[in-house]
Formats: C-alpha cells, sequence, structure tokens
C-alpha cells in the first residue's frame, strides 16, 4: 500500500513541492543539517595523493603482516583469521591492510577530517591514531559482509560468476551501529565517551535490498526519515565487476575528485576460474570506505580526541536543535520511540500547522503504514 502525503501539512508562505510522494517532503525546504560540518573541498591544504602514496612509511607497518604470519605469497596466516573471525581457508592479501593504514593514516576520509589540526599547512597528517587493531576491524566487517551475502556466498563454493555478482544486495538498512557523533548530539554519550570512531561490533542487519529499485526506494526512505530526525543506519552497495578492479574505486564525498578513494590492490585476488569469496569481501570494503572502526586495541592519539571532541561540543551548541536527530528508524518501527512526538516536535520547531481535517495521530499513523509495507517488503527474514 502506497500513501501520499501532499498537503497534510499547511504554512504561510510555504509551497507545495508537486513531484514528490514521500511523506516528509511536504515539509519546508531547509538547509541540509543532517551532516555534522559542511564541508568544502579543500584548495592548497593537502598534499597531493601521488605525494602521499610515495611518503607512505605506515608506523602500523612490518614485515610480519602486523604481528602475524605472513605467508611466502603475502596473504595472511591462520593465526590472523582466527583474530579476525574469518574462516579457516581465508585467504586475504597484507597489501588490502596496508592499504586501510594507508586510508586511515594518510588520506582525508571521513574519520580523520575531524581529527587532524593544520600543522605546516598540512591539514591531514598521520599522527590521528595511537595504535590500530586490524583484525578487529576486519572481524567486524566480515560479521556484517556475511550477513548481507547470506544466499550468495556459500560454504565451499570457491569461484563466483558474473551472475553471482548480480545477485549480491545493492544496500542494506541496520540496526545497533554506533556512530559517535549521533549517539553524542542525540544525547546518547556524553563528551568523555567519544572519540571519532564508529563500533559495528554488535551491527545487525535488518533490511537488504536486492534489486536497483528496491534500493531506489530505501534511498528515498532514508531521505525522508532524516527530514523528520530519524536516523537511518545503512549503506548503499556497488558489487559490479568493475569494482572487483583496483582502478575502480566507490564515489567517496569530495575526496574522490581529489584521488583518495580506498583503493586496495584488488589484482592479488584475480583468478582465472572466478571472483574469489575474498575478492568480494574486499569489495565490501569498498563500498564501507575501509574506515578503521572503534574496538580491540584501536585507539586515538589524546590530541586527535581533544580536537574532535571539542569541535563536536561546538556542533552540538551551533547546530539549530532542529537538525538533532532524534531516533533510529528501528526504534520507530518497533515503537521503543514515539513517531507521534517526533512529529510534534518538527511541527512546533518548524512552525507548521496541521490542516484542519487532520490529526497528529492520523498523519503518524499514515507514516507508519508506508514504513510498514516497506519493513514487510525489505527485511530479513529471521
Amino acid at each position: 500500500m502506497k500513501v501520499s502525503y501532499n498537503s497534510i501539512l499547511t504554512k504561510q508562505h510555504y509551497q507545495k513541492q508537486t513531484k514528490s510522494e514521500g511523506f516528509a517532503n511536504f515539509l519546508p525546504n531547509t538547509p541540509n543539517i543532517n551532516s555534522i560540518s559542511q564541508t568544502t573541498t579543500p584548495k592548497n591544504d593537502f598534499v597531493s595523493s601521488s605525494s602521499i602514496d610515495s611518503l607512505y612509511q605506515a608506523k602500523f607497518t612490518s614485515q610480519e603482516g602486523y604481528g602475524y604470519s605472513v605467508d611466502a605469497k603475502g596473504f595472511m596466516g591462520a593465526d590472523f583469521n582466527k583474530a579476525a573471525g574469518l574462516p579457516q581457508d581465508f585467504k586475504i592479501h597484507k597489501s588490502t591492510l596496508d592499504a586501510i593504514v594507508l586510508h586511515n593514516q594518510k588520506h582525508p576520509n571521513f574519520t580523520n577530517f575531524s581529527m587532524n589540526t593544520k600543522k605546516d599547512n598540512v591539514l591531514f597528517g598521520e599522527d590521528s591514531f595511537a595504535n590500530i587493531d586490524l583484525a578487529d576491524t576486519i572481524k567486524q566487517y566480515y560479521k556484517i559482509f556475511d550477513q548481507i551475502s547470506a544466499g550468495v556466498i556459500s560454504k565451499g563454493k570457491e569461484f563466483y560468476s558474473n551472475e553471482d555478482l548480480a545477485k549480491m544486495p545493492k544496500g542494506y538498512f541496520s540496526k545497533d551501529k554506533k556512530i559517535d557523533y549521533s549517539e553524542y548530539l542525540m544525547g546518547r554519550m556524553s563528551s568523555d565517551e567519544i572519540d571519532g570512531l564508529t563500533d559495528r561490533s554488535n551491527e545487525k542487519v535488518t533490511h537488504v535490498f536486492r534489486t536497483a529499485q528496491d534500493a531506489d526506494d530505501a534511498r528515498k526512505l532514508m531521505n525522508d526519515l532524516k527530514d523528520i530526525n530519524v536516523e537511518v543506519n545503512g549503506n548503499f552497495l556497488d558489487f559490479s565487476p568493475e569494482v572487483m578492479t583496483t582502478e575502480h574505486t566507490i564515489p567517496y564525498m569530495w575526496v574522490s575528485s581529489a584521488g583518495y578513494d580506498f583503493k586496495p590492490d584488488m589484482s592479488v585476488y584475480d583468478n582465472e576460474q572466478g571472483y574469489t569469496k575474498e575478492q568480494i569481501f574486499v569489495a565490501f570494503l569498498k563500498n564501507e570506505q575501509g574506515l578503521v572502526l572503534q574496538g580491540g586495541t584501536t585507539r586515538i592519539t589524546d590530541e586527535a580526541r581533544n580536537v574532535y571532541r571539542d569541535k563536536l561540543i561546538l556542533t552540538k551548541q551551533d547546530r539549530s536543535e532542529i537538525g538533532i536527530p532524534k531516533a533510529y528508524y528501528n526504534e520507530i518501527l518497533s515503537g521503543k520511540k514515539d513517531l507521534k512526538d517526533i512529529l510534534a516536535r518538527i511541527l512546533k520547531l518548524r512552525n507548521l500547522e496541521l490542516k484542519k481535517d487532520q490529526t497528529l495521530e492520523g498523519l503518524a499513523n499514515k507514516i507508519m503504514d508506508v514504513l510498514k509495507e516497506f519493513d514487510e517488503r525489505m527485511k530479513v527474514k529471521a
């Protein structure tokens, strides 16, 4: 069942958008206040990617493979697989781990953009992390990959075809992903607890999008929910054959135009018989931007943490109350958070009024109908 929400609300001087069927688009247009910082592409504040690569001497790199064994072909040993929660026969190449370190230490990305101070006119340095626990980061990513690839990647199957890639999901929603800036802005985490990293150790995939149309529907729903301050955790995925190559990267913010995408060497996984499960997993890492996650012995430096914390505190102080999320999508679905209360808050903050023949409860019920219909179509079956 599809429900249209056009003309539910009225406001003086407000012009209704005629092209939208989404329940949130009846709200007045506002600046994009859902992202922490409205950053623009720096011009000369960082060195070129080629210079960074040539200077790369990551302090966590070692010939032993970050403290684990490495075979003659450069693949991590059984001790790493055990620490990272990978299958015993899994073959992840050390160069993939090197690429993660490079991307997080030397390249501008979502995490370190807020952590690094300008030193010698260089915005991005290598001083954010005191330690990186690569096994723990890989472990968290693999747990998510294992959920989204169910039904395609199977035990005992060694090689996969283009047809198999086409069966991989186009995206997913999840719950229990703890992004500290969201948790802090929502009042669920204190300033003493934030460190700029994301904890995905308990993340559970709740919805999987099998087709491009499913992904488009999910993207629209995500945008609509953000307009009423409901946060959605998830990502949209590309497992096309092009992503299985080194040259093809996943566009991410402005860093793509600057040449700073996460770019692991995919050639080490090439096989004439098809795509390996390891190659598909690394493609998943590309989709997730290869960011280091919170957990294990991963630590950022005190200096980086202080810079990030102070910036986030100012962000919360400066941001309009209208832009602070108040609940997660799964909390609305489960009834843990009352959608009616959230809508009442939005109406008040934006100085909107219900039409005379509408009620707050009726509006909430119509939106819930859309959410439930979407949930029924896309949710992961138990």
